[in-house]
């Protein structure tokens, strides 16, 4: 068990450290992805997800044996997730509204990016939940292309659950490639595999060095590291509550963080002896801070810019101004599992700090803008103005081409 803040933004930095290790290797895997096209893909695959494939793309017999193998009542459980994240999306849909004055017409447009990658971690176990929250969001805001790259198993296929997600959602095509290959492959296209606009997702240390180096040739959401977990609690929480909720960070994989400040002693000690029946590698992960008061839990918090931080106080809302930035920010008994799952807003969230200019996923993510123009200037001033602003610039072109409007 770990009691000290020090040792919580080590184990944060090092995933920091291992990503920018991690960018020589994976310069290598782009360069070869870009001038090998589906064949470096395919050999990466057979290296490290021990798939030996002779094509990528999930193809419809696949699909349909995925849709054979679901259950009534799993097919509804499915349809009833994206019918209530479709809502939850549907209402966050941007309108900008024009304005017009004495001058003129000034707008945005607002429409859909044309071709998104959507990258689901393989790992531990499938990550259902983080196909929902990108083909849905993805879907609702109108992109026309919506392709999913996830890391196939060893008998080549990928699973049922998640494929038969993949279709209800409507995705355009489904790839069986997962680590930085796949990211070289959206990036820059193959002869299988579309190239896209942006990329989504989050992924491992290759995964993100791989988005960090691509930048520029592809957009990108964020550079998302392992999951992590901020909980400020007092004593009117149960210990159990706030276990699951930290054991339930730690499973992601190992180095996922989670980090319990509370400023009372008798509730970190029941934690402590829960987590202490766990094994080895996730009490590695879990860290409790028994602190003074609320205010100083707060600082913290604010400092930390957490991906997930949950406010298991008796009164979270007196506390929410004092915490800063963080990924999403959960109250009172709301824990994590919601908002990973069901409850609407996207779990796909900033971490390692990043929550300080990095913000959710949301259709606006999905989406770019144009400024649109039209100005009204009969009198001339507005050209004047921006005439002589040119020219304290000393560019005479633009000056000049100001003032023609001034004088027609």
């Amino acid at each position: 068990m770990n009691v000290t803040l020090g040792a919580f933004f080590r184990r944060r930095e090092e995933f920091r450290r291992r990503a920018r290790l991690a960018e020589r290797a994976v310069r290598i895997i782009l360069s070869r992805v870009r001038k090998e096209g589906d064949a470096a893909v395919l050999r990466y695959t057979e290296r490290w997800d021990i798939a030996s494939l002779k094509t990528l793309r999930v193809t419809d017999d696949e699909f349909e044996s995925a849709r054979a193998s679901i259950s009534t009542q799993e097919r509804l459980i499915l349809e009833t997730v994206i019918d209530r994240l479709q809502k939850f999306y549907e209402s966050q849909k941007m309108r900008a509204a024009p304005r017009v004055d004495a001058t003129g017409l000034y707008a945005e447009r607002v429409a859909p990016i044309e071709r998104v990658g959507l990258y689901v971690p393989g790992g531990k176990a499938p990550l259902l939940s983080t196909l929902l929250m990108l083909a849905v969001p993805a879907k609702v805001a109108g992109v026309p292309e919506r392709y999913v790259a996830t890391p196939p198993r060893p008998d080549g296929r990928i699973p049922a659950i998640l494929a038969e997600a993949a279709r209800l959602t409507g995705v355009t095509a489904v790839f069986k490639m997962g680590g930085a290959q796949s990211m070289a492959a959206f990036a820059y296209g193959t002869r299988s595999v579309p190239q896209v606009d942006k990329i989504f997702g989050p992924g491992n240390v290759y995964v993100t060095a791989a988005k960090r180096l691509l930048y520029g040739d592809v957009g990108i959401d964020m550079l998302a590291g392992p999951s992590e977990l901020a909980v400020i609690a007092d004593n009117s929480v149960s210990a159990d509550f706030v276990t699951e909720d930290l054991l339930a960070q730690a499973e992601h994989g190992p180095d996922s963080l989670s980090l319990l400040l509370t400023t009372s002693p008798k509730l970190g000690g029941q934690v402590k002896k829960r987590i202490d029946k766990s094994d080895e590698e996730i009490r590695r992960q879990i860290y409790i801070v028994i602190m003074k008061s609320l205010e100083s839990c707060a600082a913290v918090a604010a400092e930390l810019a957490p991906e997930h931080l949950a406010l298991c106080v008796s009164e979270p809302e007196k506390l929410l101004s004092a915490v800063g930035p963080a990924g999403a920010i959960f109250l009172g008994t709301s824990c994590v599992a919601y908002g990973d799952y069901i409850a609407g807003p996207n779990h796909t969230l900033p971490t390692a700090g990043t929550a300080r200019f990095f913000s959710p996923l949301s259709i606006e993510s999905f989406c770019r803008r144009s400024s649109i123009l039209q100005v009204r200037d009969p009198d001339g001033e507005l050209a004047r103005l921006g005439s002589i602003l040119a020219e304290w610039e000393g560019l005479p072109h633009h000056s000049r081409s100001l003032r023609l409007r001034a004088e027609k």
